[in-house]
């Protein structure tokens, strides 16, 4: 059971995620996470976060390794933004949904209220070759269904990155760093933006 929160009261922010969530790419404002905890510390003074994300991460390594340091006793509320690597390493989608599934089960007997992401279309990313997005596309189309299923399934805020991305991307090469796949600081600005309205409203419900 959820407890509700006193409004403007301090919160503690746990990341949970990859590379993105330590704001690889970013070469002044910092990643969404650190972005997002500055408009916290704005509204909630006296806000704290817990960065668990990993380079290189996939949702086994969120289970193996992440949610062994979750602080479940002080946790407000958490983000969740997994998926990319699986698909690099060639997770398939079912096994990608059960380590999902299985994270947000022990989240959700913790008092931290959750919000995740879907994956952004990173068919369209520079680095991406053009041989390959099809397939990349496709593969992304598979997770998020059960990216979407999950938070269906578990009444969770939804944020849907795909949706973004697909839109604007192939119009704003800026929003990617030199390497061609991870965001720019425009990019996570943008990113961070677009998580906003859905962080206040969870932390102050």
């Amino acid at each position: 059971m959820k407890t509700n929160r006193v409004r403007n009261a301090p919160v503690i922010y746990v990341a949970l995620g990859d590379s993105t969530g330590i704001g690889l790419g970013a070469r002044n404002g910092g990643g969404y996470v650190d972005l997002i905890l500055a408009r916290l510390q704005q509204k909630h003074p006296g806000s704290r976060l817990v960065n668990l994300s990993t380079a290189w991460a996939t949702t086994a390594d969120v289970l193996s390794k992440e949610m062994k340091r979750f602080p479940a006793e002080q946790a407000t509320f958490v983000t969740i933004s997994i998926g990319v690597n699986d698909l690099v390493q060639g997770v398939g989608d079912e096994q990608f949904a059960r380590n999902y599934e299985e994270i947000i089960s022990s989240l959700e007997k913790t008092d931290a209220q959750i919000i995740i992401t879907n994956l952004p279309d990173i068919s369209l990313a520079p680095a991406v070759s053009e041989f390959r997005r099809l397939d990349v596309a496709r593969v992304v189309a598979l997770f998020n269904q059960r990216i979407e299923e999950i938070a269906e399934r578990h009444k969770l805020p939804l944020v849907n990155l795909y949706q973004i991305s697909s839109a604007l991307i192939q119009s704003h090469p800026d929003f990617f760093s030199n390497d061609g796949l991870h965001p720019s600081d425009i990019g996570y600005q943008f990113w961070a933006e677009e998580m906003w309205p859905i962080v206040e409203k969870t932390v102050n419900d």
